[in-house]
């Protein structure tokens, strides 16, 4: 396997320890993540226990902001797929949400389509039966 050398390690020395370094690392990491051809040989992305939901960002970031303050928690709503319109919503699309418990009330501009995991207590919002 070639190795890039990275300009943080000029000299032979450095990029002999290196390599050493990434010999040891690279077959580990392989084996914890499942690979066994070559980089992205079994790698799929249409398979995976990820799907596409509709979700709504939790409007209480006082609560949320320990979590990720960059992203928000998302609430997922319902199940859905890469290519359907999103369904007809008002201004008074009320969710409550799964950690905090707070009801807050969301507005068509709000719905986003998102790739995530789904837990195996997930019930759908009553608009997605």
């Amino acid at each position: 396997m070639k190795v890039a050398h990275y300009p943080l390690l000029p000299g032979a020395r450095q990029r002999r320890f290196h390599d050493k370094i990434l010999a040891v690392i690279d077959p580990l990491f392989r084996r914890h993540c499942g690979i066994v051809g070559g980089p992205m040989s079994n790698w799929n992305p249409w398979e995976g226990p990820e799907q596409y939901l509709w979700v709504v960002v939790c409007k209480n970031r006082k609560f949320h902001n320990h979590q990720n303050i960059f992203s928000g928690h998302k609430i997922p709503l319902g199940e859905t797929d890469a290519f359907e319109a999103p369904p007809e919503v008002d201004d008074r699309l009320k969710v409550r949400c799964d950690l905090c418990g707070q009801e807050n009330s969301y507005g068509p501009t709000d719905l986003v389509r998102l790739k995530m995991e789904l837990a195996k207590a997930f019930e759908p919002h009553p608009l997605f039966h």
